[in-house]
């Protein structure tokens, strides 16, 4: 008996596969981050032209598919919905936890307690205050680019007095009001800041810089001020009835300055400060940081009555790290932690009421000076990192 045997063409058989592979290729479909308008449908891949090897074997080349032109997907800056009457985040700490508050810098505690609370019964205690280390949390889902304001009640939880800062750490140095209030221990201050998160996004495609809401970071710390009734070490606080809100629905800053400079007060059996203790004083503000450096601003203010010309600057900080460069003064140098600044042959004055700016990049942490002096006279620190 015979058997037949009849063989495909084996040009058949590859047809077969580059017809399934050329549906493949033109089914791909890639995701886009941002939703964007449909592109056209890709067109079917031509069908390859036989060839023929070295060797003599029948064999088929592909070309590369031809797809659409490229999609520029740009983002869309829309605002959320605006809160309701303006009102944000709060924290009044009644459900017995911390509500997202977090230590900043070493040695720092949080706990609720009932020690005493500015409304309800809860409040949220700090331990291990000093002008390096406090608490922080961020607000998230801010409705707009513009002003809020922040309020929160501070008490000392033990000693007498305490000096602290209160301030928000946002994408642009400019978008601050920091400040600086003596609180006590027999009753609740009232510390009012405000900040304004604006981030920005670079692009030379989708038309420029647009503008997008941002973070902020609201921080509560010790102050460092040359105060007689300042505590030496770090402080305990109470902290209740934090609140954001909307301050302006603009990129117009608050119109007057939180930036205030404390009064001192008079340790017990002492006599009251003399006003040359409050002849000048120092804001220290920190524009960017990163592992093992910073960059910081130290305006200082002459509340004399004088023009100081020529002036000299005497920074002490809390270490000797290094300085890589300062600018804004003719002349400058660093002996461990002391540091001294001078106006130069190209300086200008300082008026009464005017000031004077030096920027710095120095390595460490972000820690405000300890003592600034101008001219001799000891400043007031009312801005701190």
């Amino acid at each position: 008996m015979r058997r037949t045997v009849r063989l495909r063409p084996v040009a058949a058989v590859a047809g077969f596969a580059l017809a399934l592979t050329g549906s493949m290729i033109a089914g791909l479909t890639l995701a886009a981050p941002w939703s964007a308008a449909a592109a056209p449908a890709p067109t079917a891949a031509p069908t390859g032209t036989p060839t023929t090897t070295p060797t003599g074997t029948s064999s088929t080349s592909l070309r590369p598919p031809v797809g659409p032109p490229a999609t520029v997907l740009c983002p869309t800056f829309t605002s959320p919905a605006a809160w309701p009457n303006g009102v944000g985040p709060s924290w009044t700490f009644e459900d017995g936890t911390t509500g997202g508050w977090a230590a900043s810098g070493s040695g720092v505690t949080l706990a609720v307690t009932s020690q005493a609370a500015a409304s309800g019964t809860h409040s949220l205690r700090l331990d291990g205050v000093t002008p390096a280390s406090g608490a922080w949390v961020s607000p998230t889902g801010l409705p707009a680019v513009a002003w809020y304001k922040v309020t929160a009640r501070v008490r000392v939880a033990t000693t007498a007095t305490a000096y602290v800062q209160f301030s928000a750490t946002t994408t642009d140095p400019s978008g601050v009001r920091p400040l600086t209030r003596r609180v006590i221990s027999s009753g609740w201050t009232d510390l009012t800041t405000y900040f304004r998160p604006d981030q920005r996004y670079p692009d030379g495609t989708c038309g420029g810089l647009g503008w997008v809401p941002g973070t902020a970071r609201i921080t509560l710390t010790a102050a460092a001020v040359n105060c007689p009734d300042a505590p030496s070490g770090p402080v305990a606080l109470l902290v209740d009835d934090v609140a954001v809100t909307s301050y302006s629905s603009s990129t117009q800053p608050p119109p007057t300055s939180t930036d205030q400079i404390p009064t001192c007060g008079t340790p017990p059996g002492s006599s009251p400060p003399t006003t040359s203790a409050m002849q000048c004083t120092a804001a220290y503000q920190v524009v960017s940081q990163w592992q093992g450096g910073h960059q910081a601003n130290l305006t200082v203010r002459n509340l004399t009555a004088q023009t100081l010309h020529p002036w000299t600057l005497r920074i002490t900080f809390p270490d000797d790290q290094q300085i890589f460069s300062l600018w804004g003064a003719g002349s400058w140098g660093q002996a461990g932690t002391a540091v001294t600044v001078s106006e130069g042959s190209w300086g200008q004055p300082i008026p009464p009421g005017g000031s004077v700016s030096v920027g710095l990049v120095r390595a460490g942490t972000a820690r405000p000076p300890t003592s600034v002096a101008l001219n001799g006279m000891p400043c007031i620190i009312s801005g701190a990192a």
